[in-house]
């Protein structure tokens, strides 16, 4: 893939406007960092616990609302009798329907509850039989290197949802950004790419407003590491950005020939709703093709 200096250019000075609206007091559309439900539910677990703690958390679907997981998740640790649900070798040894009564009592099981579970202890016995019973233990093998864990992310062993292409790079940092686990490598993993970065992504860059569609997740992959290249950015340094700005902004978009909250965004100069822009259908020189 090939992609033009005025592009890279563009994309650099469009993810400026967009990262300083987001470092600031009202954020983008009014939500802010410490209000992601990984800073807010974190808040009071202990330093030891919190890899963990953010490995459960990873490893549910999220085919239901994250601010009950991370809610549930919470409750399940503040709960003396379903503490255990963030201790590897505890779980192994209670099992997995110990694992699914704690889930429940805790109400942190997400959209698919006995899946969840399954997936769960899989991944904690993986922890155990691999890792001595700490995720810690990983990062260490690959010597913290993010990218290294990236690229051997099939070869970890048995850990279901977790080391997705969409779930491992945003777990990798959370470690950074919740638990300030100090990771290298992270301007060569790629952004994790869901419905939210497939659309801000179609309206920022590739000039569509079409519903999102998951088969393009590698693509959208490759060219944010591309127009990345060389600049002050890297995918996961951005991601927490485009996300949220599709979350409260873009959503309700799809397809549509208006923008409700054009006039609110940051970013909308860049928009492919916005005049002069995109609205005539021309796409700026270098755009890569839709």
């Amino acid at each position: 893939m090939t992609v033009s200096n005025d592009l890279r250019e563009r994309v650099v000075e469009m993810l400026t406007t967009l990262s300083t609206a987001y470092a600031s007091p009202s954020g983008i559309f009014g939500y802010t960092e410490a209000e992601k439900p990984e800073m807010i539910y974190t808040t009071d677990i202990p330093q030891h616990v919190l890899p963990h703690f953010l490995m459960n958390v990873c490893t549910f679907d999220y085919a239901t609302s994250a601010t009950p997981l991370w809610k549930g998740a919470q409750k399940a640790f503040e709960d003396p009798s379903t503490r255990f649900i963030f201790t590897p070798s505890q779980v192994k040894s209670r099992g997995v329907v110990a694992l699914r009564k704690a889930m429940e009592k805790a109400t942190f099981y997400g959209r698919y509850p006995e899946q969840n579970a399954n997936n769960l202890y899989r991944v904690h016995c993986t922890v155990v039989d691999k890792y001595n019973g700490n995720i810690l233990n990983l990062l260490k093998l690959y010597r913290n290197n993010a990218h290294a864990l990236w690229e051997a992310r099939l070869k970890v062993g048995e850990m279901p949802v977790l080391t997705g292409p969409k779930v491992w790079p945003f777990f990798l940092r959370l470690l950074c950004d919740v638990a300030h686990i100090p990771l290298i490598g992270l301007r060569e993993v790629p952004i994790p790419v869901d419905v939210h970065i497939l659309r801000s992504t179609d309206r920022l860059i590739i000039g569509t407003n079409r519903a999102p569609d998951q088969k393009r997740a590698k693509e959208v992959r490759a060219l944010w590491s591309e127009l990345l290249d060389g600049t002050p950015f890297y995918p996961l340094l951005i991601d927490r950005e485009l996300w949220t700005l599709s979350r409260y902004g873009c959503s309700g978009t799809d397809n549509k020939k208006t923008c409700a909250k054009k006039a609110k965004c940051p970013v909308s100069a860049w928009c492919v709703f916005s005049e002069g822009v995109y609205s005539s259908g021309n796409k700026p020189a270098g755009s890569p093709s839709a």
